[in-house]
């Protein structure tokens, strides 16, 4: 979403507030036996999913026939993805990783062991360790049901420079 149009990453945290189900609830409910006919199927995302379901009040008519008519799973679930991500305005510049430090705030039990610099897998094990997750349990069901990015990771799309290591290239950093 960052470019020329859309200089500044400006995300709207408001528009994820009212969402009440998952994509992966909605993409069941919509490929399920209980849905009719197309007719029916637009209805229910006209009438349910976007707006009670995703909080959405101002799909289009395109919108609404595209999640009404898919019929993969994987690209129904990026569908919804998409056009949640566009109302919250979450401007994704890659499909990877930029490496740079973010900041990390935390409160309740144990945050005090999550001050100072941690390498992003710590913050995992800590998750881990403070849920008492099962991570084996977690990880089969997610390779068996995976989402796929639709979207092509291109050289053109990386909008920042690859030497962005060197303390120059950070001028906001302070």
């Amino acid at each position: 979403q960052l470019g020329p149009e859309y200089p500044e990453y400006l995300w709207n945290p408001f528009a994820l507030e009212p969402v009440k189900h998952s994509i992966e609830y909605i993409s069941a409910q919509l490929l399920g036996p209980a849905v009719g006919d197309s007719a029916e199927r637009y209805r229910l995302v006209r009438d349910t999913v976007f707006p009670e379901w995703l909080g959405i009040a101002n799909a289009t008519h395109e919108e609404i026939l595209d999640v009404a008519q898919e019929s993969d799973s994987v690209r129904l679930r990026q569908r919804l993805s998409t056009i949640t991500s566009d109302r919250a305005q979450l401007g994704w510049a890659t499909h990877g990783h930029s490496a740079v430090d973010v900041n990390l705030y935390a409160y309740g039990k144990d945050a005090h062991l999550l001050r100072g610099n941690h390498e992003n897998t710590d913050i995992g094990d800590f998750i881990v360790q403070t849920l008492g997750l099962d991570l084996d349990q977690v990880s089969t069901l997610i390779k068996n049901d995976r989402v796929v990015q639709n979207t092509p990771a291109v050289k053109q799309e990386w909008l920042g420079r690859h030497d962005l290591d060197a303390p120059e290239h950070h001028p906001h950093m302070h």
